[in-house]
């Protein structure tokens, strides 16, 4: 039925990037991400019975690691003769 937020929003992370050759690298990234928290009520009603409240509470809390691999274009072209 209801919903109240804590909404403290926060972020932080970190990565880093490797050339392995001209046109290749790769990368990995961390964010640790804390959306704050929620609690909601809702009414879970047993037919013919009762109607009972039933309240939850979320925490919002995220790890994300990213990983990639990179190729570029606009590597420079070096002739071989």
């Amino acid at each position: 039925m209801g919903e109240v937020k804590d909404r403290r929003p926060s972020l932080i992370g970190g990565g880093t990037e490797v050339a392995l050759d001209a046109r290749w690298s790769a990368r990995l990234e961390y964010l640790y991400i804390d959306a704050g928290k929620s609690k909601r009520t809702s009414i879970v009603t047993v037919p013919a019975v009762v109607a009972v409240p039933f309240d939850s509470n979320v925490s919002n809390r995220f790890h994300v690691v990213r990983a990639g691999l990179n190729y570029s274009f606009n590597a420079p072209v070096v002739a071989k003769y």
